[in-house]
C-alpha cells in the first residue's frame, strides 16, 4: 500500500473525504490524491481526462441521474469506490439555488444565493407584497397540508435508498434513526460531520484499513462549521418532529448576528446585508491596524451582534499594541460565538500580550479541553508554554503536528516549538516532512538550517570548531599543492571534529573526486548537511 494515485470526483461531500485523505493520510502512506469538482470538470479537457485514465483508484458519487462519467473513462480493471449523494432538501422545502430577486443590486453578490435562496419569499418580492404581510403568510403556512411535507420526506428517503443500494453504503437507515434528534444537515446539500462519516468511513477503510482511517477521521475537523445551520422554518420542525427546531431558535447568519427564522425572513424580504464584513475579510492582509479597526467598527455599527466584527476589532487592537482593549473585544466575540475556537485563541493572545501568562495558560488549556481535535488551540497553548520552557511543550507540539500531517505551516510551527523544547531530532523530522510536501518552502529550508546550527552549537565545543577549521585550512593548502590524498585526511579529521559544516564535506568530496573516486564523492555530497 502506498504510492497509488487516488482520484476523488464529485461535490463537496466527496471533497470532504478528499481533504481528509490528502491532508491526513497521503503524508503518511505515500499516496497522491486529486479532487475534481463535478461542477467544473470538462470531459473534453485533456488534463481532466488524464486524471481519470491515470488514477489507480476512483472515488465518486451516486446521484439521481445517470452516471456522469463517460464509459470510456471507467476502467473495469481498476478499483472504483462510490458513495451516495446525501440531500436534506426536505428540511428547506422552499430552499433553492435561485437568487434573490434584488441580487444584482447587492454590493456582495454571494448573499441570499447558492443554497440560501427562498422561492416563497422570492415570489412575494416579485409581486411587491409588503414584507410584514409576506412573512406573516410564510409563518402561517401549514407544511403538512399545503406542501405535503410528509410525502416529500418519503420521496426523499426513497431516492436515498436507491443511491444507497447502488453504492453499497446505507445512509437512509441512519437518517431515519437520527434525523429528529440531531441536526444532520446544515443546508440542503451540506451534511453534518457525523453524517459525512457514515460515507467517509467505509471508503477510507477500503483505501487504507480501519486503523489509519479511524485516526484520520478522529483528527482535525475539516468540514462545514458545526454550529452553522441555514434558518429552518418552525413548521418544518413541527411536521417532522425535529427536537432542535422551534420559533425561538436563533441562527448565525452570514456572520452578521443571530436571528430567529422570522427575523431572517424579514431581512430576506428587505435584502438586508452587511457587505462591510466580507469586504473587510477580503482586504484583511492589506489593511494597516488602524484601517482594520475602522472597517470592523463600521461593520459593527450595522451588525452589533456579529461575532466576526468583534473578533476583527480584537485582532486590530492587538496589532495596535492595545492588549487590554483586544481582550475586551475577544471576550465579547467569545460570548457571542463560544463554538468558534478562534475566539478562545484570541483571548489567549491578548492575555499573553498583557504578560498575564497564568491567565493565558488557563484559557489555552480550556481551549484544548473544549476543542481537542483543533490543531490551532494546541499551537496557542504551545505559544504560552514556550515562554516558560514547560515540560508539556514537546507533548502538545507533537499533538498539533499529528492533527495536521499534511499542513506545511502547521508542521513548521510545531517544529519550532519542539526545537524550543530541546527536541532537535523531532523538530528536524517535522521540518523534513514539510520540505517533502513543499520542496520550495523557504521557511522550511531556513528552519532546517537553524536546527542544524542549533545542533552544532550544542554538540561541538568552540575548541573543537577551531581545530576543525585549522584542519580544513591545511587541506586547502594541500589541494593547491596537488596533494589530494593528504587533503582528504585533513578534511576527514575536520569532519570528525565538527560534522555540521557543509564546506568540510564539499572539500572532502572534491579531494576524493580528484583521486578518481567519483561515485564515493557523490555519496559524500548527498550525505552532507544541507
Amino acid at each position: 500500500m502506498g504510492g497509488r494515485r487516488v482520484l476523488f470526483y464529485g461535490n463537496c461531500q466527496v471533497q470532504y473525504i478528499a481533504r481528509v485523505y490528502a491532508e491526513l493520510i497521503c503524508p503518511l502512506n505515500g499516496d497522491t490524491s486529486r479532487y475534481l469538482d463535478i461542477n467544473h470538470t470538462r470531459f473534453d479537457h485533456p488534463h481532466h481526462r488524464d486524471a481519470f485514465t491515470q488514477a489507480d483508484i476512483l472515488v465518486d458519487q451516486v446521484f439521481d441521474v445517470d452516471d456522469p462519467i463517460p464509459p470510456d473513462l471507467i476502467d473495469p480493471g481498476k478499483a472504483r469506490l462510490r458513495i451516495p449523494n446525501m440531500r436534506g432538501d426536505f428540511l428547506w422545502p422552499f430552499g433553492t439555488r435561485e437568487r434573490h430577486p434584488r441580487h444584482a443590486t447587492f454590493p456582495a453578490d454571494h448573499y441570499y444565493g447558492h443554497e440560501f435562496g427562498d422561492t416563497f419569499l422570492n415570489r412575494m418580492i416579485v409581486r411587491n407584497v409588503p414584507a410584514q404581510e409576506a412573512v406573516r403568510q410564510y409563518l402561517d403556512l401549514d407544511f403538512a397540508k399545503q406542501r405535503n411535507l410528509p410525502r416529500i420526506f418519503e420521496i426523499s428517503m426513497d431516492r436515498q435508498r436507491r443511491r444507497d443500494r447502488i453504492s453499497g453504503i446505507s445512509v437512509c437507515d441512519f437518517l431515519l434513526g437520527n434525523l429528529r434528534s440531531d441536526p444532520l444537515f446544515f443546508s440542503p446539500g451540506h451534511p453534518s460531520e457525523r453524517l459525512l462519516h457514515i460515507v467517509a468511513r467505509p471508503v477510507l477503510n477500503e483505501l487504507v484499513g480501519e486503523a489509519m482511517a479511524g485516526d484520520a477521521l478522529a483528527a482535525q475537523y475539516l468540514g462545514f462549521p458545526q454550529w452553522r445551520i441555514a434558518p429552518m422554518h418552525p413548521d418544518v420542525g413541527r411536521v417532522l418532529a425535529l427536537e432542535f427546531v422551534s420559533p425561538d431558535i436563533r441562527y448565525l447568519v452570514y456572520d452578521e448576528g443571530y436571528f430567529t427564522f422570522e427575523e431572517y425572513a424579514h431581512r430576506y424580504m428587505h435584502g438586508e446585508i452587511t457587505p462591510e464584513l466580507p469586504e473587510t475579510l477580503r482586504r484583511y492582509g492589506e489593511l494597516d491596524p488602524s484601517a482594520l479597526l475602522s472597517a470592523a467598527t463600521r461593520a459593527l455599527a450595522k451588525a452589533p451582534m456579529s461575532p466576526l466584527a468583534h473578533r476583527l476589532c480584537a485582532q486590530a487592537q492587538r496589532r495596535l499594541g492595545q492588549p487590554g482593549y483586544a481582550l475586551e473585544w475577544a471576550l465579547r466575540a467569545l460570548g457571542l460565538e463560544p463554538q468558534n475556537p478562534q475566539n478562545l485563541i484570541d483571548v489567549v493572545a491578548a492575555l499573553m500580550d498583557s504578560n498575564d501568562m497564568v491567565g493565558a495558560e488557563n484559557w489555552a488549556r480550556l481551549a484544548v479541553s473544549r476543542f481537542p481535535r483543533e490543531a490551532a488551540v494546541y499551537h496557542s497553548l504551545c505559544d504560552v508554554l514556550a515562554r516558560s520552557k514547560h515540560d508539556d511543550l514537546a507533548k502538545y507540539a507533537a499533538r498539533a503536528a499529528s492533527l495536521q500531517p499534511g499542513h506545511v505551516s502547521g508542521l513548521l510551527r510545531a517544529a519550532r516549538h519542539l526545537l524550543a523544547a530541546g527536541e532537535e531530532g523531532a523538530a528536524a523530522s517535522l521540518t523534513d516532512r514539510a520540505l517533502a510536501l513543499d520542496p520550495k518552502s523557504t521557511e522550511a529550508a531556513l528552519l532546517r538550517a537553524q536546527i542544524i546550527g542549533h545542533k552544532r552549537q550544542e554538540a561541538v565545543p568552540a575548541r573543537r570548531q577551531s581545530e576543525a577549521k585549522l584542519h580544513a585550512q591545511l587541506a586547502q593548502l594541500l589541494i593547491e599543492d596537488n596533494d589530494a590524498a593528504g587533503a582528504e585526511g585533513h578534511y576527514r579529521q575536520a569532519i570528525e571534529l565538527d560534522p555540521w559544516v557543509a564546506s568540510f564535506h564539499i572539500g572532502l568530496a572534491d579531494a576524493v573526486e580528484r583521486q578518481g573516486r567519483g561515485v564515493e564523492a557523490k555519496a559524500i555530497l548527498r550525505a552532507a548537511p544541507k
